[in-house]
């Protein structure tokens, strides 16, 4: 077996979950049985979604023509990305490699959800399954438009949790017609209680998929993509579409309005719509630290210009006094 390391400059890899020994076999089986990976590494990290730059450089070396970047050995073509739990546990681990702005709350929502499954399984199996957003490939940024629904599901490589809901579901079932009698419905069940043992020893919900509607998110594909949308937003703009240096020659509807993250009136649109909020605290502070660029700038000593202002407001104070005003 091999053990690589890679600089601590890149990733602080004591944040991050250790696999090793009987994890790491698990690991490696399901990256050799669903992307056609063969690696040997026995030792590695691993983040939340079970990634790990170890293993990802290993793999860039062992397969340049695959991969580009080491952080893309989860994915399946642009769009498709998979997550790998070994342990509850890795659910500490920060993310890495970070694409989406609602990734990360996924991944939480997911070790929080199917909590008692993940520990359940993991004792036995390693678990795996796609971020499915209903895309396969990312051809231009407008295909982002399309995200709305983003949904995960988990499962072992032999199908554990699909068969112990089957076995559920079969054993609900039993009294109903003639089940009872009928060898092939009674073959089922025996054959998945074979696979998987007596369901009332196992923790396992009917949890997946778990699902989250995305209105508003940030991608770094495509040189960084904004989509926000408000669907209670009364005006005719619903939504907006920010890109980066991207040429506006697609036509994307009434309701959506495209902005290039440098145009002059995009903060302002942001706030019209109501996509941003002003804190009127960080104004005021913003103010006070312009006031005092343009003073710098101009070669004025703060100092003495506060205690003059102050010297100025005291002088007015005394004069509204005398005057009545």
């Amino acid at each position: 077996m091999t053990t690589l390391t890679i600089p601590k400059d890149k990733v602080d890899l004591e944040t991050l979950f250790h696999v090793d020994k009987e994890l790491a076999v698990r690991y490696n089986n399901v990256l050799k049985h669903v992307f056609d990976l063969e690696s040997d590494i026995d030792s590695f990290r691993i983040d939340k979604r079970g990634l790990s730059p170890e293993v990802g450089l290993y793999l860039q070396k062992k397969y340049p023509e695959r991969f580009e970047y080491p952080d893309n050995y989860l994915n399946m073509r642009s769009a498709n990305r998979f997550m790998i739990v070994v342990s509850p546990d890795q659910k500490s681990a920060p993310l890495i490699a970070k694409q989406t702005t609602y990734e990360d709350e996924l991944y939480d929502s997911t070790y929080k959800n199917a909590r008692h499954t993940i520990e359940d399984v993991t004792a036995s199996e390693a678990l795996v399954g796609e971020i499915e957003n209903h895309i396969s490939v990312f051809r231009t940024a407008y295909d982002l438009l399309r995200m709305r629904d983003i949904e995960i599901s988990l499962d072992t490589l032999q199908g554990t949790v699909k068969s112990i809901q089957e076995l559920k579901r079969l054993s609900d079932d039993l009294g109903k017609e003639n089940n009872a009698l009928d060898e092939n419905y009674i073959f089922k069940i025996k054959n998945i209680v074979a696979k998987v043992g007596d369901i009332r020893n196992r923790a396992i919900s009917n949890i997946f998929p778990i699902k989250r509607e995305v209105h508003c998110f940030g991608v770094e594909f495509f040189k960084g993509v904004y989509c926000l949308r408000n669907f209670r937003n009364k005006d005719d703009i619903r939504g907006m579409f920010i890109t980066n240096n991207q040429p506006d020659d697609h036509d994307l509807g009434k309701e959506i309005a495209h902005y290039d993250l440098r145009s002059e009136n995009l903060l302002k649109d942001l706030h019209k719509y109501r996509f941003v909020k002003y804190n009127s605290d960080l104004i005021e502070r913003r103010l006070e630290e312009i006031e005092d660029d343009v003073l710098l700038s101009k070669k004025i000593d703060l100092v003495e210009w506060s205690s003059q202002s102050q010297q100025s407001c005291g002088a007015s104070k005394s004069h509204s006094t005398l005057t009545g005003r």
